[in-house]
């Protein structure tokens, strides 16, 4: 099975199973969809990350090491951040009206819950070991942070596997989103794996 047929398998597996944990943390339903999983040039992607303008975000990124390392990173805009943190603590949506410490650890935690998720669908479904790093929080314009996420995960000749997801908070119609840049160095490994397995 081609490299790309075998990902998208288990990224849709894994990103159902996350989109599981944050209506349960939050209480209330969300929607998934799996806008890109593709190769992309960094210097490309990273112009059209700037052409969106400095929106302030907060993003929580980790790292998840293993069988098959990845980059993973949340983001949210600031002003739907207040109310993912209203949702988190059972207050009425529209009570946090200020980034604060309880909003940051909130976004911390979702982070870390949704890349806990993913990282134990590879484990427990699919039998490759995976684990998350701690959560680093991120308060930055979008393409500040985008830049900070895209540099780290990049290979030294500027392409990297990039899947781009988008989750919708139903009761109060926020957008959110998740990425994820794949280690190509492992992907043989990761098909053994699969093959090995008879996924």
């Amino acid at each position: 099975m081609e490299i790309k047929k075998i990902m998208e398998l288990v990224i849709k597996q894994s990103i159902d199973r996350a989109s599981q944990s944050l209506s349960k943390i939050i209480r209330t339903g969300t929607m998934i969809e799996v806008e890109h999983i593709e190769v992309i040039n960094v210097s490309q992607w990273t112009e059209q990350i700037m052409d969106k303008g400095e929106i302030e975000m907060l993003g929580s990124m980790l790292s998840l090491e293993g069988d098959f390392s990845s980059k993973f990173l949340f983001l949210i805009k600031v002003k739907d951040a207040f109310i993912l943190n209203d949702l988190m603590i059972r207050n009425s949506p529209g009570t946090t009206t200020s980034l604060d410490y309880f909003t940051k650890s909130t976004i911390q935690e979702i982070g870390n819950v949704l890349c806990g998720s993913i990282a134990n669908t590879f484990s427990k479904d699919f039998n490759i070991s995976m684990w998350p790093s701690v959560p680093l929080l991120l308060d930055d314009y979008l393409g500040s942070i985008f830049s900070n996420f895209i540099t780290e995960g990049a290979a030294a000749d500027n392409i990297i596997w990039l899947i781009e997801t988008k989750f919708l908070v139903v009761k109060v119609h926020i957008e959110c989103e998740l990425y994820l840049i794949l280690n190509t160095e492992n992907f043989a490994r990761l098909q053994k794996l699969l093959n090995k397995e008879g996924k």
